[in-house]
This record gives C-alpha cells, sequence and structure tokens, in this order.
C-alpha cells in the first residue's frame, strides 16, 4: 500500500465514522425528545385535571341547619388572571387562581351531629414562580389535613400560561376558565409541549387577580 492510498483510506474511514456519529448523535436526540415530550405530556395533563377536578370543587362557605341554609358569598369566589402570563421571559412572580373548595358546616342539630360535621374551608391558590407554577391549598384540619392541603410546584420549565374566562358571572350560575400552559425544554428551547383544559365552576368568576 502507498502513502496516498493510506491517506485515502484514512479519510474514508473518518468520513464514515463522522457520517455514523452524527446519524447516532440525531438519533439519540430524536429518542431523548420523544421521552421528553411523553413525560411533559403527562405531567400537564396530570396537573391540568388536578386543577381542574379541584375547580369543579369550588364553593362557598354554608351552614346548614334544621331549617334553613346559610351560603356566605363575601370573598369566597373565583378570582382568576386574565390574559398570558410569558413565564420563559422573566415576567415577576403572578398569582393565576384564588378560589375556595367549602364544606357545609351543621349547625343547631344535636352536639353529636354538630361535632362530627365542623365544615371545611379549603382556600387554594396557583401562581407562577419564576417558570414554574406552584400550587398551594390550606385550611384543612384533622387527620385528613395532609391528604387535603398541598404546597407544590404543578409546572416547571414553563413557556407561558394564559387564563381566560367572562370577565364576571351572575350569581348562581356556572361557567367556564379556559387554561392553556406550554412547557419548553431546557436546552432544546424549539421543542414545547401545549395542553389546556376548560373547567366547570359553579361558583362567581371574576378576572380580579
Amino acid at each position: 500500500m502507498t502513502l496516498v492510498e493510506g491517506v485515502v483510506a484514512v479519510l474514508v474511514l473518518s468520513l464514515v465514522v463522522i457520517i455514523a456519529w452524527r446519524v447516532f448523535t440525531t438519533a439519540a436526540k430524536s429518542a431523548e425528545l420523544s421521552a421528553w415530550h411523553t413525560k411533559c405530556q403527562q405531567q400537564l395533563r396530570n396537573g391540568l385535571k388536578l386543577l381542574r377536578d379541584d375547580l369543579a370543587h369550588a364553593s362557598y362557605p354554608s351552614i346548614v341547619g334544621p331549617t334553613a341554609v346559610q351560603i356566605t358569598k363575601a370573598g369566597r369566589g373565583f378570582k382568576f388572571h386574565k390574559g398570558k402570563v410569558d413565564c420563559a421571559g422573566g415576567a415577576a412572580d403572578t398569582p393565576l387562581l384564588d378560589f375556595y373548595i367549602c364544606k357545609p358546616k351543621r349547625q343547631g342539630f344535636d352536639a353529636v351531629t354538630d361535632a362530627k360535621n365542623p365544615g371545611l374551608e379549603i382556600h387554594a391558590t396557583l401562581a407562577t414562580k419564576g417558570n414554574t407554577v406552584v400550587y398551594k391549598k390550606v385550611g384543612a384540619t384533622g387527620p385528613d389535613a395532609p391528604v387535603l392541603n398541598c404546597d407544590r410546584v404543578l409546572f416547571d420549565e414553563v413557556d407561558y400560561i394564559a387564563l381566560d374566562g367572562p370577565a364576571s358571572a351572575p350569581a348562581e350560575t356556572s361557567t367556564t376558565c379556559s387554561i392553556q400552559i406550554k412547557t419548553i425544554h431546557k436546552f432544546w428551547k424549539q421543542s414545547g409541549v401545549v395542553e389546556q383544559t376548560m373547567p366547570k365552576v359553579e361558583v362567581d368568576l371574576s378576572a380580579g387577580l
């Protein structure tokens, strides 16, 4: 083998190795993106399902008596931040949702019945914190408190979250609030996943946040 043939052989081998490496890295990137998309879709769907279920239970505090039901509405409606919040763009921390999940209190029956039904009032909030969305529920007491209360990051690596709905709604009229969220890849910013939901809410809505 001459020197020229050796050089040509090395160049051809190098070219084959480079092509193989690029094919491998492209396949690896594609597999990683596919796994990331699947994980994010699951995270967004689970998070939005949790929100949809809790929003469906938004309610007013009430006292059930032997002859009447007393409902307190003041300050216990459903408030939301109308419009899009750009989390990836470095927007300030922003409150998104504010509502209450309540269980009626029984009063005026007998000591045992009243003691077993003290009522419940959980204050739920959703807010952005950097490029994450944090969901909090506080107010539950007793043995079920650890299950009912929470303070956790519901979504991370968020690009934006957008809420829309009527500016207000008449009392006792159910309506919906649209929630759309997009999450982006930490390194490959061009890759994102979008999910949305439209939960039905039975309390007064107002774009008051």
